[in-house]
């Protein structure tokens, strides 16, 4: 007689009796919330910290495995051990069926086990790589992922997960964040974050964050799931100040019916890139950071410390760019919104309103009128924003009101690109070609960036970023 199959044989599982009970009247779907689709770029993320002092072999272990899908890419990539830990029995199942579509090569590296991953141990005393999709879970159950890991993997490498672990848990666990990135994913076809953990006293001081996350956070509209940049490389203290910020701007608008314009994460980049210009004290000043290929998140939270208070420069937003107004206050920065359009216009009022930044709310100044008659609030105009998507003949119009009535003018950013004719005109240059998040559009909408010809600085180059890239097809 032949004897029983080991319930986490290699490449053959059977389901522990006590799970088929617990999930018996529970269908799978409710388990599940969506899988990665580009499994070459999250196996390039999560392999590329080298294995430092490591005396056991490569061993992948996936916490959530789902149908399997990231455990057969890691065998298929040549990694000696490839484990899956799924706890919903359908989703093992059908894991181990698929097992057999496999080539004999990979499907001896693999490794199948249905059980809850929390209690497990075994699995991840040979761990060297572990992958976690995370994305909906709290952030108690994220603490306990990370705990879990960190206790019983002595020979981690790194950590990849798809939502950020809370900071003390991280510092608790040893581990320190060294990568930001994105993945494809059949639930966002704007792609998701990715954050690689690796061991604290072998992780680099600096964090790296690929451009994928740019192109993913910009075109996400989701205000609850989204990601700010300021979060990812800033200090500690930095964190929190932010954080504050933005929860008193998204309490203020509320429910708000927010006129179209940019969308949340549109907003944060943009903000980025002015907060970058406008910070003189930062060893690299916003012209040269503009013409950077590689801007990253590092520099806009150095920027930080030296613009959250009493800022000389001015911003003038034209449109109704409430949450971009706000948070440029919150930040520091002098705002003048004008707005002929009186529905916009009393939205920022009671938006304006309910900030309770006592110091952002004096930062602000709204007015109702055109600002082709307008001259006096531009005399001062450091930094001109729309939001909108204008004509060209429109916009072009508008320059020339500002190339007169706004003598300390320094950069512009808008929606539409503006007519060669017109920005030499104006004195102006186009240094850099970015994109944006909308709330009209979830594929997002280029943005260009001018700057004074005055600046020494500008010297005509203009960069056109990934995010550009990635939508320029149908915009141009």
């Amino acid at each position: 007689m032949r004897p029983s199959p080991s319930p986490y044989k290699k490449g053959r599982s059977s389901v522990p009796p006590d799970l088929v009970a617990k999930f018996a009247d529970r269908g799978a779907s409710q388990w599940t919330y969506g899988q990665i689709s580009d499994a070459r770029k999250l196996m390039d993320v999560l392999l590329s910290p080298p294995a430092h002092d490591c005396s056991c072999e490569e061993t992948f272990v996936d916490f959530g495995s789902g149908t399997g899908g990231l455990v057969f890419a890691a065998a298929l990539a040549g990694l000696p051990t490839c484990i899956g830990i799924e706890l919903v029995p359908d989703l093992h199942e059908a894991a181990v069926q698929a097992l057999d579509q496999l080539w004999p090569s990979a499907r001896s590296r693999v490794e199948l086990r249905c059980e809850d991953a929390l209690s497990a141990t075994k699995p991840f005393a040979r761990a060297t790589r572990v992958f976690c999709n995370n994305a909906v879970w709290d952030a108690r159950l994220n603490a306990c992922v990370a705990a879990h890991v960190a206790a019983n993997a002595p020979w981690l490498v790194s950590l990849l997960v798809t939502k950020k672990i809370p900071a003390d848990t991280v510092a608790a666990a040893g581990l320190a964040l060294t990568r930001v990135s994105a993945v494809g994913v059949d639930w966002n076809p704007s792609g998701w974050p990715v954050f690689l953990y690796e061991r604290a006293e072998a992780a680099p001081l600096v964090v790296c964050v690929d451009a994928e996350m740019f192109s993913a956070a910009m075109f996400s509209n989701i205000s609850s799931q989204r990601w700010h940049m300021f979060e990812i490389a800033a200090s500690s203290a930095a964190e929190v100040q932010a954080a504050r910020r933005y929860a008193a701007v998204d309490a203020a608008i509320g429910a708000i019916n927010e006129p179209r314009g940019l969308n949340a994460a549109g907003c944060d980049l943009l903000l980025g890139f002015l907060l970058l210009l406008c910070d003189e004290t930062s060893p690299r000043n916003g012209v040269a950071a503009l013409r950077d290929r590689s801007m990253g998140t590092a520099e806009v939270a150095a920027a930080l410390d030296g613009v959250v208070t009493n800022r000389a420069r001015l911003l003038y937003i034209g449109g109704g760019g409430v949450r971009l107004m706000l948070l440029a206050a919150a930040f520091g920065l002098r705002v003048i919104g004008i707005d002929s359009v009186r529905e916009r216009y009393e939205v920022a009022v009671l938006a304006l309103e309910r900030l309770e930044l006592a110091a952002a709310r004096k930062c602000v100044e709204l007015r109702f009128e055109d600002v082709l008659t307008s001259a006096e609030p531009l005399k001062n105009a450091a930094f001109v924003v729309t939001d909108g998507l204008m004509t060209a003949a429109a916009l072009t119009q508008l320059i020339v009101h500002l190339s007169v009535h706004a003598p300390q003018l320094q950069a512009v950013a808008t929606l539409t690109r503006l007519p060669d004719k017109a920005m030499v005109a104006a004195g102006l240059s186009l240094t850099r070609k970015s994109a944006v998040g909308v709330t009209w559009d979830p594929m997002g909408k280029p943005l260009y960036i001018y700057q004074s010809q005055r600046l020494a600085s500008v010297n005509g180059e203009c960069i056109e970023d990934a995010s550009y890239q990635l939508c320029q097809g149908g915009f141009i």
